[in-house]
């Protein structure tokens, strides 16, 4: 009886981690020495900053 409520105990947390997974990303300071720059967020590709950037 312990052993099946720990599997399904164990088997609910795992799902619940994959199916709501939580990273937690630190951001630190960087010094970047560039004449042009693109800041795009990842996941959806949308233009945060742009910087002396030529348009061909």
């Amino acid at each position: 009886m312990k052993k099946g409520f720990t599997v399904i105990l164990l088997s609910v947390f795992l799902l619940y981690r994959i199916t709501f997974p939580t990273s937690v990303v630190h951001a630190e300071e960087v010094e970047i020495s560039a004449p042009s720059g693109i800041l795009m967020e990842m996941s959806t590709g949308t233009v945060l900053f742009i910087e002396n950037t030529i348009k061909i």
